[in-house]
């Protein structure tokens, strides 16, 4: 009998046979809410977009969310191509889509765009869960990679937030990627 990767995974997962993987809308939406970016790094393709930088409006925005919900989206990426931060509205779209009753909110970010101020406004707009796009295990490669970040910057915004989320006893999950 040959066995489908499709039943290989199943079985290696130890998730139930019966469960469904197939879905009529997928759990999982990501949301470019800008396409402005404050880094040039050297291995994104963000310095190749030939796109007029712009934001996305609230009423797209939510128009989106609603209709996201409306098919039973769970999860909600608020990037793609550029810097989420950078939107002057991203803390008012993660409460929107926390508000319509989106499951998971979650952002990731270089981090070079966050403050003290816009740390605080991260736990208290219910983000679900925030990853850290490091690339790097030393100053020198991430600087030399990650054109116009500051490793320094990147360091104490990571355990600012940190130290927010715990003194908040909030249930924010940080990640970092490399």
């Amino acid at each position: 009998k040959k066995i489908s990767i499709l039943d290989k995974l199943i079985e290696c997962s130890g998730v139930d046979k019966n469960y469904s993987v197939v879905a009529e809308y997928p759990n999982n939406l990501m949301i470019e809410v800008t396409n402005a970016c404050n880094l040039k790094c050297s291995m994104c393709y963000h310095r190749k977009m030939k796109r007029r930088a712009g934001l996305m409006s609230k009423e797209l925005f939510t128009k989106i969310i609603k209709e996201a919900k409306e098919l039973n989206i769970k999860n909600v990426g608020l990037y793609t191509t550029g810097e989420a931060f950078l939107h002057p509205q991203i803390f008012d779209f993660i409460k929107i889509a926390k508000n319509k009753g989106i499951e998971y909110v979650y952002i990731t970010t270089n981090g070079q765009a966050l403050s003290r101020k816009e740390i605080q406004k991260i736990i208290d707009s219910g983000l679900d869960s925030i990853k850290f796009s490091i690339d790097a295990a030393s100053k020198s490669v991430y600087e030399k990679i990650r054109t116009g970040g500051r490793w320094e910057k990147l360091m104490e915004n990571i355990q600012l937030l940190r130290k927010a989320r715990d003194a908040a006893k909030s249930g924010l999950r940080i990640f970092g990627s490399f």
